[in-house]
């Protein structure tokens, strides 16, 4: 009776497996070997597209180890948001790449030349985008830091399975074939838009409504509460001593926030972040922060950063009503859209990477003399 029992249970077991096994096989079936060619070949016949798709997504850091790229750009959400990767690319004499998520702290770019050497990536040049923020103690910073080493500990696992590749119908690669198209279709809407805007209105506008909007209190509470880290000097030299170790090369370009924003930070906190300039100086073939010391980018840089078609370009000639009532359309995410104090529009990301692009291919020229013929 009692064997009979558990040749039951035993049979129940196996039954149940199979059907969980059945009804999830496709999860069983990768390998990044195999994903690793799909996307690096998918990503060569899309260049185009997947460089535009590359802004405001999360496509670079999830596709890094497909891409392989030479020279590589780490940052936060500004990193991604800020570069035109299009225009890049064409300007730099190797293949470029992006790995940034939104939150990430200079402490991360340890965690990432870790990654690369143990990934064995082809990576020389590794730029990061710097923005005040990243060097700043706050509340949130190890939910930050643990969040960043969370995905890069990611990299090298698949992501998709089979059958998801063979149907083209990916789940956790963001889609980019057509980025370039879409580009092509919003971006002369945004540039007439912007014409249209007037920076002594959007900046009225903003100092009479500061306590009104969402977006506003974010930025001042974060400058409020942003404390200059003093371990920054030995995580810097961490870095150079890591990148050394690597074989890579740093470069440190400031990100640019809106003037708006970059007026609000204290003495105290210009003076940590200028202090850290100079001890990144220390360790980094190319400095650049020109955008810093230029007081940040023109306000209309971080209008209608999604490039939204029904965008109100008018509203900052109103009163802070009408903005509202354009908000509570899609509350809470209009909160964003009408203005982003740190994260650019296409026409700032394209402005400022014409501006930055010649230094850094002059840089990676230079230390490509200076390194003779790579040996592979």
């Amino acid at each position: 009776m009692l064997v009979g029992i558990r040749l039951l249970i035993t049979a129940l077991f196996f039954i149940g497996g199979g059907a969980l096994l059945t009804e999830h096989w496709e999860d069983h079936l990768k390998s990044i070997g195999v994903e690793r060619h799909y996307f690096g070949r998918k990503i060569e016949e899309h260049e185009s597209d997947y460089l535009a798709a590359m802004r405001d997504t999360y496509l670079g850091y999830k596709t890094v180890l497909y891409r392989d790229p030479e020279v590589l750009f780490f940052g936060d959400s500004h990193t991604y948001s800020s570069w035109d990767f299009q225009a890049l690319q064409e300007g730099l004499p190797c293949k470029a790449g992006c790995y940034s998520i939104s939150g990430a702290f200079l402490e991360n770019v340890c965690d990432l030349l870790d990654a690369i050497k143990a990934q064995g990536l082809s990576t020389r040049y590794l730029v990061i985008g710097l923005s005040p923020r990243m060097l700043f103690d706050s509340s949130d910073k190890q939910t930050y830091l643990q969040q960043f080493r969370r995905e890069l500990a990611t990299l090298g696992v698949p992501q998709e399975n089979f059958v998801t590749l063979a149907k083209g119908e990916w789940r956790k690669v963001d889609r980019f074939v057509g980025g370039e198209g879409k580009v092509r279709e919003t971006l002369p809407p945004l540039e007439a838009g912007l014409e249209r805007v007037d920076p002594r209105d959007l900046r009225r506008f903003i100092d009479k409504n500061v306590s009104e909007f969402k977006m506003f209190h974010y930025w001042l509470q974060c400058v409020e509460e942003g404390r200059p880290c003093p371990e920054l000097p030995a995580v810097i030299e961490q870095i150079g001593r890591k990148a050394k170790e690597c074989g890579v090369q740093i470069a440190v370009v400031y990100i640019p926030e809106s003037r708006w924003l970059t007026e609000l930070y204290t003495p105290d906190q210009r003076a940590h972040f200028h202090a850290t300039c100079r001890e990144l100086e220390k360790i980094a073939g190319l400095l650049d922060v020109e955008w810093y010391t230029r007081g940040g980018g023109d306000d209309r840089f971080f209008v209608n950063r999604f490039m939204l078609a029904d965008y109100p370009y008018d509203v900052w000639k109103k009163d802070g009503q009408a903005a509202k009532q354009w908000i509570d359309v899609d509350a809470p995410n209009r909160e964003w859209q009408l203005f982003d104090a740190d994260h650019m529009n296409l026409a700032g990301a394209k402005e400022f990477t014409r501006s930055v692009t010649p230094s850094i291919r002059t840089w990676i020229e230079q230390a490509d003399a200076a390194r003779g013929p790579l040996r592979r």
